[in-house]
């Protein structure tokens, strides 16, 4: 007669055993990690697997899908969105955008007038290069205003970097908790 392994007589014999339950556990998450980066894994630039993947590089050979922005954030504490000094200088960015993206810029101010976003579309080859040096003399042809080139998927990746750094020692502490309880 076949013995099978039910949920029921797994969690008994872990709750019995809990040391070797975990030493087990550990085993299996090392190996696995291992095997990971033994075979030579790779990351995909957009994070997308299996049939997703598939679908984004359908995207991508038939360029469908959304056209590459930059971004621009202008701030100044003193000076208004509005004010001539304050525009000139998001006019000055605006212009090096055109100029290193090719695409035009549109500008959107801040509800409390003292910030400007500016995007650019990228619709040819571009020039990051250009476009941080256009930026970085902003401040100087127009003081009291700063410029910064943003990037807004930032804040997302060390977030999750984060989130993945808590999760292991959470479940340990789970598994200690439940393996542990008698």
């Amino acid at each position: 007669m076949i013995k099978r392994f039910s949920p029921m007589a797994i969690g008994r014999w872990s709750t019995c055993r809990p040391v070797l339950a975990i030493a087990a556990w550990l085993t299996f998450v090392v190996a696995a990690v291992l095997a990971l980066s033994l075979t030579g894994s790779k990351p995909l630039e957009n994070g997308a697997v299996g049939e997703s993947a598939r679908g984004y590089a359908l995207m991508d050979s038939h360029r469908l899908g959304l056209p590459a922005e930059e971004y621009v954030y202008l701030r100044s504490a003193t000076l208004s969105a509005r004010s001539p000094a304050f525009q000139a200088a998001t006019r000055q960015v605006a212009a090096g955008m055109h100029a290193a993206l090719g695409g035009a810029a549109h500008e959107a101010i801040a509800g409390d007038r003292h910030a400007a976003l500016v995007t650019g579309q990228i619709t040819g080859p571009s020039n990051l290069g250009r476009l941080e040096a256009s930026v970085a003399a902003v401040p100087a042809a127009h003081p009291g205003v700063s410029a910064t080139v943003v990037d807004p998927t930032s804040g997302g990746g060390s977030d999750l970097h984060r989130a993945e750094q808590l999760s292991i020692p959470v479940t340990l502490v789970v598994l200690l908790i439940s393996f542990g309880a008698r």
